[in-house]
């Protein structure tokens, strides 16, 4: 390209150069663009492997197995966690939290999991890697909003391949699993709450601006018109429902009247909203029944008179 740079007239020059010439540069600097583009990936996915593996899950105890405990995916839950996120096909998405106090984060990824663009963002979340055979051996996680920011020089993913043995849907891991994993290595503490600020407790307005990169805030629920959460459930938007002291509440479950203990300090997420009511979801998959130590299904129709009294504020975000 210089040699035919330099024979180029004067008047060529000066008259815009040659077409040809122009062509093969803009080609190249789009060609060098995407090479450091590339390079960034692959140093960032280089980094997440070398940061998973020397990274050390700070100890949380438990009644049996400690809450920290982490459990390797096998070969076939790997390869078909992939098929699912590799598939333009819809899923069926559903979870049930386990005994690791994240319902903030749990409430938020159930709430975007309602609507078919919200499960195809959690799954747009989550890249397939694959060993040098070409066997899944794990997944790459980037957040639009990492938390913890661990790569502060580039881009925030961390890779996954394992689980939290007492976490979600802990009996068959699901893409809540590995959202799971990926948000809490983003913390030091990892999740331990006690240890600089780990993933166990938090608000849901601080996790799904994570899931999704949009800053959203907490409404009291004494402030709101049931015309708000209506028309943020008919747009597709997540919403989670917080609460603060424990409480006994006479809901519907599938159509009949139950007792049920709404739980204290605990997010929950809004599954459904019309001009009488809201359908809310416990993250646990069930609800307790009160003055009984069994349980009745995860989600519950209740007035918007109940869900003044029995949550304090609701977050709704946009995916």
């Amino acid at each position: 390209m210089d040699t035919i740079y330099d024979s180029l007239s004067w008047a060529e020059i000066l008259g815009g150069g040659d077409a040809h010439l122009e062509s093969q540069f803009k080609s190249l600097k789009d060609y060098y663009k995407e090479q450091l583009a590339e390079l960034e990936q692959h140093r960032a996915e280089c980094a997440a492997v070398l940061r998973e593996a020397l990274r050390i899950e700070p100890f949380v105890p438990g009644d049996d197995v400690p809450l920290s405990k982490k459990k390797a995916l096998t070969q076939q839950q790997l390869d078909a966690l992939a098929a699912i996120i590799e598939s333009d096909d819809d899923y069926d998405f559903s979870l049930a939290q386990g005994e690791i106090g994240d319902c903030y984060f749990l409430s938020s990824v159930l709430a975007l999991a309602q609507s078919k663009s919200g499960r195809d963002h959690l799954r747009s979340l989550i890249k397939v890697h694959r060993n040098s055979a070409g066997q899944v051996d794990g997944f790459y996680v980037t957040f639009p909003a990492a938390p913890g920011d661990p790569n502060p020089f580039g881009t925030d993913a961390v890779f996954v391949t394992d689980v939290y043995a007492r976490g979600t849907s802990k009996n068959s891991p699901g893409i809540d699993s590995i959202l799971e994993s990926a948000f809490a290595q983003g913390y030091t503490g990892g999740i331990n709450q006690w240890y600089k600020g780990g993933a166990q407790a938090g608000l849901s307005a601080q996790a799904l601006y994570a899931l999704t990169g949009h800053l959203c805030v907490p409404t009291p629920t004494l402030m709101t018109s049931p015309a708000n959460i209506q028309q943020a459930y008919a747009a597709e938007r997540p919403i989670t429902a917080e609460t603060f002291l424990e409480s006994e509440a006479t809901v519907l479950v599938d159509g009949q009247e139950q007792t049920i203990t709404i739980s204290g300090f605990h997010a929950y997420t809004v599954t459904g909203a019309d001009e009488n009511g809201v359908y809310v979801t416990n993250p646990w998959g069930r609800n307790g029944i009160a003055n009984s130590r069994e349980s009745t299904g995860g989600e519950f129709y209740m007035t918007y008179d109940q869900f003044k009294k029995h949550f304090v504020s609701y977050t709704i975000g946009q995916c």
